[in-house]
């Protein structure tokens, strides 16, 4: 999986008690980050977490979208990324890594 899918989109906004027409709650924009799980003609679902298990792709942390609820969508390739100042790279590349000794700790005594 070299693909993350970036969705924006408007959820659906509920409330209660009275209130005014003109006082009616605006949809609300997210974003939304994955790897493509599902899609199908009604629905785009993310998985933010996957791994293996005895051979087969699992998922964790889905969320299913709307399509009629996307207002914009890209996929980012990461290994064309990497390397390329896009995607920062977490690994400390020719360093030594942090350990709890090499760490300075602040005292709150």
């Amino acid at each position: 999986m070299t693909d993350v899918h970036v969705i924006e989109w408007l959820d659906a906004v509920a409330s209660t008690g009275w209130q005014k027409k003109a006082a009616a709650d605006p949809c609300q924009p997210c974003t939304s980050v994955g790897y493509l799980v599902v899609e199908d003609k009604e629905r785009v679902v993310l998985g933010g977490t996957w791994g293996m298990n005895d051979g087969e792709m699992e998922t964790n942390n889905r969320m299913t979208i709307p399509k009629g609820w996307i207002t914009r969508r890209r996929v980012l390739n990461l290994a064309a990324l990497r390397g390329k100042s896009a995607l920062k790279d977490s690994r400390r590349r020719g360093k030594k890594p942090v350990t709890s000794a090499r760490r300075k700790r602040k005292s709150f005594n």
